[in-house]
């Protein structure tokens, strides 16, 4: 999920993997990825799924429940 060198099709799936599955030793790479233009949204939505934390870069409107 961190790798710049990976697509953004598969960090962004990596990064909802984390989110689905509630990594809380994801939280912190999550926050470090919130600056990241590429990946932002999807990790403000697998932020919130792991500590219920709304980022200002999670999409409204977005249902991540």
């Amino acid at each position: 999920a961190a790798d710049t060198k990976t697509g953004k099709a598969a960090r962004g799936n990596a990064i909802m993997a984390l989110g689905r599955m509630r990594a809380s030793a994801a939280a912190d790479l999550m926050e470090k990825l919130l600056t990241n233009p590429d990946v932002s949204a999807i990790a403000a939505i697998a932020l919130y799924r792991i500590t219920g934390k709304k980022a200002k870069q999670f999409p409204e409107g977005y249902k991540a429940n």
